[in-house]
């Protein structure tokens, strides 16, 4: 940064400058210090001195117009993964450098993951040859308990089914005014060698043959896993369920479609005011462990309810 000062001086060569009354010349001084984010002068009655004011100063052709995005941008209950990915639309970047608790890509530095449980900002850094910009940020927003859009864990009855490592048990609200949704994530995760319960209890009133449908898909999972579910009156069936409809072995998407009362072919029937329970394995139709231990395996639950209830 340059600035010319017009005073009655005596030159010298420091960032420190001190101007008596002794002679009265005009001088001009041009003083130049790239480490000096400006510059200002005190002092009076002849006496003056040029101050470097410090700060940062950001060399010339450093990436520009930067941003950061994370997918998704928010998480439920317990949180999960983020994909993070930086770009300069302006002067480009030839790295990136991000801050804990995200991880740069080994292959491509502008992709960042991170797994969290709680809000989080992130934060990169772009860098050319010309040095580093400032950093750019984005939050990842995480739902506290509570919020879960209709599910979270409710284990009264202490389920546990025998042969498995760990028993997870997702209560869903039917009254929840949003669609009752709910995720393996609240309830401690979904892995290999664990049963996941997913519970309900019907309205008081039926609907006949108004159909509405039980869903299982990935979500925050290490891949594509078929499950064996089933829709029972016990929790812990893996085997029996309400009979035809109310079974499924090795899809990786199960789904149960119902009717509270009178239920078209094919669909479950169920009682109104009565709990039932979606009982969940991570095997394969023939009975093998289709999770990779030590990876989640995580799932959403949506619980569509029929229509007029």
């Amino acid at each position: 940064m340059m600035r010319t000062l017009q005073a009655a001086a005596a030159i010298c060569c420091s960032t420190l400058f001190t101007f008596g009354a002794a002679e009265t010349h005009a001088a001009s001084i041009t003083f130049n210090n790239s480490s000096c984010a400006a510059f200002s002068v005190s002092g009076a009655n002849g006496n003056f001195t040029l101050n470097c004011d410090g700060g940062a100063v950001t060399p010339a052709n450093v990436p520009s117009g930067c941003s950061v995005t994370a997918n998704p941008n928010s998480l439920p209950v317990g949180g999960g993964t983020v994909q993070l990915t930086a770009s300069c639309n302006g002067t480009a970047a030839s790295g990136f450098s991000w801050s804990a608790p995200a991880s740069g890509n080994a292959n491509n530095s502008s992709l960042g993951s991170a797994s969290i449980t709680s809000t989080t900002t992130f934060s990169v850094t772009p860098s050319n040859a010309n040095g580093a910009a400032n950093a750019v940020t984005t939050t990842v927003s995480v739902a506290p308990p509570g919020n879960g859009g209709g599910g979270g864990g409710n284990n009264p009855e202490n389920i546990s089914c025998s042969g498995f490592s760990t028993t997870h048990v997702l209560a869903m609200d039917w009254n929840s005014a949003q669609v009752p949704q709910g995720y393996s994530s609240q309830v401690g995760g979904f892995s290999d060698g664990e049963a996941l319960v997913v519970k309900f209890t019907t309205p008081a009133r039926s609907a006949d043959n108004q159909l509405g449908k039980l869903s299982i898909v990935e979500f925050d999972s290490g891949g594509t896993v078929p499950r064996t579910a089933t829709l029972s009156g016990t929790p812990c069936d893996f085997a029996q369920g309400l009979g035809l409809g109310s079974q499924s072995f090795g899809d990786v998407g199960p789904r149960f479609y119902f009717a509270v009362g009178t239920a078209p072919f094919y669909s479950v029937s169920l009682r109104p005011n009565t709990t039932y329970y979606v009982n969940i394995k991570n095997e394969s139709a023939s009975g093998a462990r289709s999770c990779v231990q030590g990876v989640p395996c995580n799932i959403q639950f949506t619980l569509s309810k029929p229509s007029g209830l």
